[in-house]
């Protein structure tokens, strides 16, 4: 039909005040402008109703189709959907928030930012091998953990904005969801790892430039 449902979301998401938007969604089951919410554990669910014929049988013209589908006894039940649910809400005249989700039987997998950016700096450090890295703070990424391809660990796959980035871990206790400021992303050329803070592992800090 054409339409969308409304989602809000009570899951942790990076940015201050991304929690108190109401989000757009078109990859939700209904199409029918429901209401759905992703609860603070990861729960999916979906505010269901029935329908009934409310309208005035005496009314006129398109008056007579007001109350036809009328919800009624409405209820927050789980949804055990699984699959991917982007969701977005427009906050400027030219911006847009977005956020991808990944739903297995109604449980939050995977939710990552889309469209916007979520490093501001990004630092050049120098390696103990000689070899200069790009370093980013990751606290805050959501990711995916996978076993390598080639049978040597673990990656973690993170969304930077269209493409998908496999960082192998270096890192010695990191969460899924990284919450600690020790933790940060290096990059030096098609090499990419997790690892502590440039400062914790002593390492020197060659340039820092700003994000535009």
């Amino acid at each position: 039909m054409g339409m969308f449902d409304y989602l809000k979301c009570q899951y942790p998401l990076p940015d201050a005040g991304d929690n108190d938007l109401e989000y757009q969604t078109k990859d939700t089951p209904v199409q029918f402008l429901d209401n759905y919410e992703i609860r603070s554990d990861g729960s999916l669910w979906h505010l269901d109703y029935d329908i009934e014929d409310r309208s005035d049988p005496n009314a006129e013209g398109l008056a007579r189709i007001v109350g036809r589908l009328s919800r009624v006894n409405e209820s927050w039940e789980p949804l055990p959907f699984t699959g991917e649910i982007r969701f977005y809400c427009y906050v400027g005249k030219n911006q847009c928030t977005e956020f991808s989700a990944y739903f297995v039987n109604g449980i939050l997998n995977f939710l990552t930012s889309i469209g916007k950016e979520p490093m501001t700096v990004k630092t050049q450090v120098k390696l103990r091998c000689g070899r200069e890295a790009e370093v980013e703070p990751a606290k805050g990424i959501h990711g995916m953990l996978l076993v390598s391809d080639v049978g040597d660990g673990y990656l973690l796959r993170v969304r930077h904005g269209a493409e998908f980035r496999d960082y192998r871990l270096a890192h010695s206790d990191v969460g899924i969801r990284i919450v600690d400021n020790d933790s940060f992303f290096y990059r030096a050329g098609d090499d990419l790892w997790l690892d502590h803070a440039p400062k914790t592992l002593g390492l020197e800090i060659v340039n820092v430039a700003e994000d535009t």
